[in-house]
């Protein structure tokens, strides 16, 4: 492969390949909101450099992990996110948005952060908004997961335990976002896409994503 862009190669999209993971960091990393939320606003209310969030985060756990191993890297791993994000007012609405702003906004951090998030949101999920078939279950995802490891030679390697992680995380984030009410999957729901979160995607010329949130018919036609 040239570059982790490429992924499972099921959909393209603008964005830097530069900041992109393939996405096998998925296991450890999480949906992590409450976390993005606090670095964001240390980020914009503190005026914070990154060191200084990072030391910040670790001096006074303000994760409130029950042990500060993995504080550090979460702190960086938000960071990262963030600056995926490339606009200041989605860094806003992590940081102050209401609680749908909030998730829509991280939802499309990780899908620039991780290029295979990015491709189950828009061909999985959003191929299913689009052609009506809202039944999205647990072997939907592991067929996609499979399909992503046949495609991608690191992922390929991955251990069955890690595939059930992924396929874990992605339902998690699912759910999280209001898209599903159960971890064994079910019926979507109508998702309606923030407007502020949908002008920043807009802004980022990542249309093409806006048929992974409900309210896609509008994403469609763009």
């Amino acid at each position: 492969m040239a570059d982790d862009r490429q992924g499972g190669g099921l959909n393209e999209g603008p964005f830097d390949c530069r900041l992109v993971s393939s996405g096998g960091a998925l296991t450890r990393e999480q949906f992590l909101l409450p976390e993005t939320r606090i670095i964001a606003r240390l980020r914009l209310d503190d005026s914070l450099g990154d060191g200084e969030i990072v030391s910040r985060v670790c001096a006074e756990n303000l994760f409130q992990y029950p042990t500060s191993r993995m504080l550090a890297n979460r702190a960086r791993v938000c960071l990262r996110r963030l600056d995926t994000l490339a606009d200041d007012a989605l860094v806003w609405l992590v940081a102050h948005g209401t609680p749908d702003q909030m998730r829509q906004a991280n939802l499309y951090a990780m899908m620039r952060s991780y290029r295979l998030m990015w491709d189950f949101m828009v061909g999985v999920v959003g191929e299913h908004y689009r052609t009506l078939d809202l039944r999205l279950t647990r072997a939907d995802i592991t067929r996609f997961i499979g399909q992503w490891c046949a495609s991608d030679e690191k992922a390929s390697r991955w251990a069955e335990s890690t595939r059930r992680r992924i396929g874990g995380t992605l339902l998690n984030a699912l759910m999280t976002c209001g898209y599903l009410d159960s971890p064994r999957g079910g019926e979507l729901r109508p998702v309606l896409i923030d407007g502020e979160v949908e002008q920043g995607i807009l802004r980022n010329c990542d249309g093409a994503v806006l048929v992974a949130f409900a309210s896609a018919a509008a994403g469609v036609a763009r």
